[in-house]
């Protein structure tokens, strides 16, 4: 018989840099503005627009077996994208110097999905910064389907790469390793419908949870 053992996940502090307008709206009336990952890969600028973004790979590990599975994560999503540490010049020079500061983003983002209609599910956590994909282990049989169903056309195909892809959490997190300093940490909720850009939810409840943040 083992001991319990006692495990708690510690999640960082997170700054959210936005305009003072928003920051004085979300403080005033719960209005929290949420991004989608169409909007986020149609960010002009070079630096910190991702073309890439919401698009992964999953590196799959059988026994004896590998493979590869490509995809896009479903427009069904809306995302908050925040810093888990103080944020870095170039970050105060492109999104200004004032935000909000999130001391517990789990508490803050369940409060938010009270306000989301049609929510499903959410995740937070710090993003994964690769030059190649997500690994996943998964059994010989269950690659030697894929394959199997891929070589009779994509649709024929497609079941057994979403039993494998769907529930991978971390599809929602994967960035390029060249984003790696940007040590982003992101709140996403999963809804039943499209996600519509731009979007503002009302959410008082979450407010409890962070504080006005400025460059100090």
């Amino acid at each position: 018989m083992f001991a319990p053992i006692r495990w708690d996940h510690v999640r960082p502090v997170v700054v959210r840099l936005m305009a003072q307008q928003w920051v004085d709206a979300f403080f005033a009336t719960g209005e929290l503005r949420l991004s989608t990952y169409k909007s986020l890969r149609a960010l002009p600028d070079e630096r910190f627009g991702d073309m890439d973004e919401g698009n992964f790979m999953v590196e799959l590990q059988g026994q004896t077996l590998s493979g590869a599975v490509i995809g896009s994560v479903a427009d069904s999503a809306y995302v908050l994208c925040g810093c888990s540490r103080q944020p870095s010049p170039e970050q105060l020079a492109k999104f200004g110097e004032v935000g909000i500061q999130i001391f517990h983003p789990e508490y803050f983002a369940k409060e938010v999905a009270r306000c989301i209609p049609g929510f499903l599910q959410g995740y937070d956590g710090g993003c994964y910064y690769s030059t190649g994909g997500i690994p996943v282990q998964v059994s010989d049989q269950e690659l030697q389907e894929v394959a199997a169903r891929a070589k009779s056309g994509v649709a024929a195909g497609m079941p057994s790469m979403m039993k494998l892809t769907g529930p991978v959490p971390a599809k929602f997190f994967l960035k390029r390793q060249r984003f790696a300093d940007e040590a982003e940490y992101r709140l996403v909720w999963l809804v039943h419908d499209e996600a519509i850009e731009p979007r503002s939810f009302y959410a008082p409840g979450a407010r409890q949870y962070c504080r006005p943040w400025r460059k100090r």
